[in-house]
């Protein structure tokens, strides 16, 4: 990442009034996640530990806070690692008067990073329980609460179920709304009681909503869930953060609040790290895997090689690629480079992998091989998709190619054994039709 867009960003997690904080992951040879390292860390999660982020920067997290593995924090990482989406949990610090509600945001960006977030939402909750109590106290004086509603900033709804033939929620029927979940319908909050959920809200249809309302209404717990709105081409516009409480088993209370900017910051630093690893493992010509990847994931792969599930690596060379630079340009150059990493790259399977390794050097890393596998059946493919004339500078370039194959097992698993194999034979393919 150029040095002034990781400025940029560097200055939107210290601006940010929760706590923020990225960890690497270390996994076991089992795959499993053993380690959660301090990569990245605003000054208010730093002041939660008592000290400064370049004190805890590369440090372990249980650590310097072993509270993370005794309040779920650790687990909670652990858990959002490899998987897709945001976890998000409600958790309790401490104990008594001083004790804490932490809103704790979990979320795994490439393949080895986790976003932490975590934000203080004590004295919200606090009035939300309060505002609970005052339902359940005052039923009868329906004004006196419709004004204490009004005054609070979030959106507050209580919802009738009207429950199906299978015993599930069939419909929510609005008995109670504040101004503040009324004003953007347009209408008075006594003109919408009796009126159904999706009729109110028809964007909440497809978010996760109603089975939150299920599970709420099955378990008797609250539960705390982010929708978001998209357009018609499935473009992000807004969230909402929506936190369901039962009360009873045929009645609920949902309120909601507007968290679209806390969203898109969100999204934006994960854009930006996501940028910055990107540009930290391809190659910025092809936008292939660069050697760093390339050993991350051959790595990887030899963990799970076996006689069975063996792995293969071919390194690939273009035949006189000097003379297309000196004859051509080197525009044309890199336009030939450009070319035989596309096919490269149509050649391989989702699970594999192509790198340019050098100036004229490519590296494909093929996973789950075939024990049966012909290394010299698919070198032939390959070279029939490669050798495919290509206009360079208004000449015709037919691009040819050395290749050298070895596979593990029967090939030691050693990375940096293995890529010298295969470059090895490579160089042997190379002098044989020279």
């Amino acid at each position: 990442m150029p040095e002034d867009e990781e400025g940029v960003a560097r200055a939107a997690v210290e601006a940010l009034d929760e706590t923020f904080a990225v960890y690497r992951v270390e996994r076991d040879a089992a795959g499993a996640v053993c380690g959660l390292f301090a990569e990245l860390m605003n000054a208010p999660a730093a002041r939660w530990m008592a000290a400064t982020p370049g004190e805890l920067i590369g440090r372990e997290l249980a650590e310097f806070s072993p509270q993370a593995r005794e309040n779920g924090i650790w687990d909670l990482l652990a858990g959002a690692c490899g998987r897709r989406g945001t976890l998000r949990e409600r958790i309790t610090v401490g104990s008594g008067p001083a004790s804490m509600t932490l809103e704790v945001t979990a979320a795994c960006f490439g393949t080895d990073r986790v976003v932490l977030t975590c934000r203080d939402v004590t004295e919200r909750m606090r009035e939300r329980r309060l505002l609970e109590e005052a339902y359940e106290q005052a039923a009868s004086a329906r004004a006196t609460l419709q004004t204490a509603l009004d005054s609070t900033s979030d959106a507050f709804a209580i919802y009738d179920v009207v429950r199906n033939e299978q015993e599930r929620v069939g419909e929510l029927r609005l008995v109670l709304i504040n101004m503040a979940g009324a004003a953007p319908l347009g209408r008075e909050p006594e003109e919408l009681v009796g009126e159904e959920l999706y009729d109110l809200f028809p964007a909440v249809r497809d978010g996760d909503l109603m089975p939150a309302v299920e599970q709420a209404l099955n378990d008797q717990v609250t539960r705390c869930v982010r929708l978001h709105e998209h357009d018609g081409e499935g473009r992000w516009l807004a969230s909402w953060d929506n936190t369901v409480a039962p009360v009873g088993h045929e009645r609920v209370v949902i309120t909601w609040r507007d968290v679209t900017a806390d969203e898109r910051r969100q999204r934006d630093l994960a854009r930006a790290h996501d940028q910055a690893w990107h540009a930290a493992t391809h190659d910025t010509l092809t936008g292939l895997a660069n050697r760093a990847l390339l050993q991350e994931r051959l790595v990887e792969a030899l963990w799970e090689a076996d006689e069975e599930d063996p792995v293969a690596v071919v390194y690939v060379d273009l035949d006189k690629f000097k003379q297309v630079n000196d004859t051509l340009g080197h525009a044309a150059g890199d336009g030939l480079l450009k070319v035989v990493a596309s096919r490269l790259s149509g050649v391989i399977r989702g699970q594999d992998l192509a790198a340019r390794v050098g100036g004229d050097e490519f590296v494909l890393l093929l996973r789950h091989v075939r024990p049966e596998w012909d290394p010299a059946h698919f070198v032939e493919r390959v070279r029939s998709v490669i050798e495919q004339p290509v206009m360079l500078a208004e000449a015709a370039v037919t691009p040819r190619a050395s290749y050298g194959v070895v596979s593990c097992p029967p090939a030691p698993r050693d990375l940096d054994l293995l890529l010298q194999r295969a470059d090895a034979l490579m160089y042997q393919d190379k002098l044989a039709h020279a």
